[in-house]
């Protein structure tokens, strides 16, 4: 607190307020911190909007993962409608008796390529919709299996 004494001095007496800081000799200090924070801030600011720009890349590049791994169940799929009617008309054919055994076989063979296709599609499947919801940064919300902690 100020004190409000008046000093008498030899010609007139002058308010006191007691011991003061001054600081007008820190006025380049002043500036220079203001001039530090705001370089501070911007630097956050760029890294904040470099976190996003990855994490807007993750997620992009999830979501075209996904719908690559749709394509291939769904075409894993129609290989597999198609791999049935082959081996069905093998076996009708084979049961006429206009085609060897042989065609059976060739047919049981892609129609298990075809099944272990669509095996390998769904797990493609899966696995991009882990990544999409790691990207998203919400791995319980798609599969709380698959997510770190969680208990099995």
């Amino acid at each position: 607190m100020a004190c409000k004494a008046r000093i008498r001095t030899g010609f007139r007496s002058l308010p006191s307020l007691g011991v003061g800081q001054y600081p007008y000799l820190q006025g380049g200090r002043i500036h220079a911190d203001t001039v530090q924070a705001a370089a501070v801030v911007a630097q956050r600011g760029a890294e904040l909007a470099d976190e996003r720009g990855a994490v807007e890349l993750d997620v992009r590049n999830s979501l075209i993962d996904l719908a690559v791994a749709n394509d291939q169940v769904n075409t894993s799929q129609s290989n597999q409608k198609l791999a049935l009617q082959n081996i069905e008309q093998s076996q009708d054919r084979f049961a006429v008796g206009v085609a060897d055994s042989v065609e059976v076989v060739n047919s049981q063979e892609s129609l298990a390529a075809a099944d272990h296709d669509y095996v390998s599609s769904l797990f493609s499947q899966y696995l991009a919709k882990i990544r999409l919801a790691r990207a998203m940064a919400r791995p319980k919300k798609i599969s709380p299996t698959y997510s770190k902690g969680s208990k099995r």
